[in-house]
C-alpha cells in the first residue's frame, strides 16, 4: 500500500504520495509537481507537455495524467517570490508552464528521500528548500527595506481593505514618492 505525505509549514505545503491517474484542478498559489518515477502528461488545451517537473502558475487550469502515480507538489509562498526563483531555473516555456527544473535529477531523489524516510517537517524543508535554491533566494531577500516589508505585511495582513498609498506610507513615516520610490529598488 502506497502512503500519502502532508508537510505544511506556515506558508508551504509539501504533498508526496499518489495521484489520481487524471487530476484537473486549478491552483490558488504557485506550485511545483514533480513525478519520483516515470513522467507527467501535463494537458494544457490542444497541447500535451511530458515531463518529470512542471512549474504552474496561480489561476492555471490544467489536466495531469501520470503513470506511476506518485508525484511531488510543492505549494510555493505566492508572496516571497518562490515562483519567480524558480521560473529562472526551469529549461523550458511552453504557454505559461514551465517544466524541467534545473538540477531535476537531484531535485527527484531528495523527494523520494524524503517519501521513504520520512522526515519531519523541519528536515524535510532543509533538504528540498536547499536542493531548489529557494533558501539561498530568502537570505537574498532579506536585503529589502524594513519599511517596504512593514507595509508588504500590513497589505497582506488585511487583503480585502483597500488601503490608500499615504496611508501606507504613513505607517512608516514616508511620503507617497519615496515609499514608491523604495517599492520599485
Amino acid at each position: 500500500m502506497r502512503k500519502n505525505l502532508v508537510y505544511l509549514a506556515p506558508k508551504r505545503v509539501l504533498f508526496l504520495g499518489n495521484m489520481p491517474k487524471v487530476l484537473k484542478a486549478r491552483l490558488a498559489s504557485p506550485a511545483l509537481l514533480v513525478s519520483l518515477k516515470g513522467e507527467l502528461e501535463l494537458h494544457c488545451g490542444e497541447r500535451k507537455v511530458a515531463t518529470k517537473s512542471i512549474l504552474l502558475q496561480p489561476g492555471y487550469e490544467f489536466k495531469l495524467t501520470s503513470r506511476d502515480g506518485i508525484i511531488a507538489n510543492f505549494i510555493l509562498d505566492r508572496h516571497s517570490g518562490d515562483l519567480e526563483h524558480l521560473r529562472e531555473r526551469m529549461y523550458f516555456e511552453h504557454g505559461g508552464v514551465y517544466t524541467h527544473a534545473e538540477r531535476q535529477t537531484e531535485l527527484i531523489d531528495v523527494l523520494r528521500q524524503i517519501y521513504q524516510k520520512e522526515y519531519g517537517l523541519r528536515r524535510a524543508f532543509e533538504l528540498l528548500m536547499s536542493c531548489t535554491g529557494i533558501d539561498k533566494a530568502r537570505q537574498k531577500k532579506s536585503t529589502i527595506d524594513p519599511r517596504v516589508l512593514k507595509v508588504t505585511e500590513e497589505i497582506c495582513r488585511n487583503p480585502t481593505i483597500n488601503v490608500t498609498l499615504d496611508n501606507l506610507a504613513k505607517l512608516v513615516n514616508l511620503s507617497s514618492p519615496r515609499l514608491v520610490s523604495l517599492f520599485k529598488r
